[in-house]
């Protein structure tokens, strides 16, 4: 890629792509300035530091996880919008699992940004529990269950676990997500599931 035009958005862009083809681990502001056909210190003509380039991809990760998670959950609402957000959620980590990884550095990046673009991305369950649980504290306590319930099976599922030939692993995700959404409600809920 020519210098001429480079902006930081080009730059955080190429960053993306260079983490979702490589991973984190494997990723350098050397290999990105080979990536962009410049120097290593010319990043800083565009980029404070590390920090900023960080928080610009995670942002960008953010905003498809959203669009993607807002594209399937419209127009649906309780259990469905539940088990909608639960599969596109873990269809982004499934098509982009190295930018996936990379939302778990957020609460160390302590960005306002950041909080802000992954509470925009979660609003959607939130809204979809509000007829469930009117107040915020309810709402939020079930979405923490709900996105560790489904953060933790696709963590397993991105290690390598669930190899058993027996039970499908999209089934069990399904058995996971709808046993999720029947908790809605609270205990009573739960028994009224457990009876019908």
């Amino acid at each position: 890629m020519a210098k001429r035009g480079l902006t930081k958005e080009t730059i955080i862009q190429e960053a993306k792509d260079e983490i979702m083809e490589t991973g984190y681990e494997q990723f350098s502001l050397r290999g990105l300035a080979r990536r962009l056909g410049i120097k290593t210190a010319s990043l800083y003509n565009h980029i404070e530091n590390y920090n900023e380039l960080r928080e610009g991809v995670i942002i960008l990760v953010l905003k498809e996880m959203t669009a993607m998670i807002q594209q399937e959950i419209k127009e649906t609402t309780g259990k469905d919008a539940l088990r909608k957000f639960a599969f596109s959620y873990r269809s982004y980590a499934k098509l982009y699992p190295n930018l996936y990884q990379m939302i778990m550095m957020i609460p160390n990046l302590h960005s306002e940004k950041l909080n802000e673009c992954s509470f925009a991305m979660m609003n959607s369950l939130y809204t979809a529990l509000k007829e469930f649980y009117p107040k915020l504290t309810d709402r939020v306590n079930f979405a923490r269950m709900f996105r560790s319930g489904i953060h933790g099976f696709i963590n397993l599922e991105q290690a390598g676990y669930f190899s058993l030939p027996q039970a499908n692993v999209d089934d069990s995700f399904q058995y996971l997500t709808d046993t999720l959404a029947n908790c809605l409600g609270g205990p009573a809920a739960i028994e009224e599931s457990l009876e019908s």
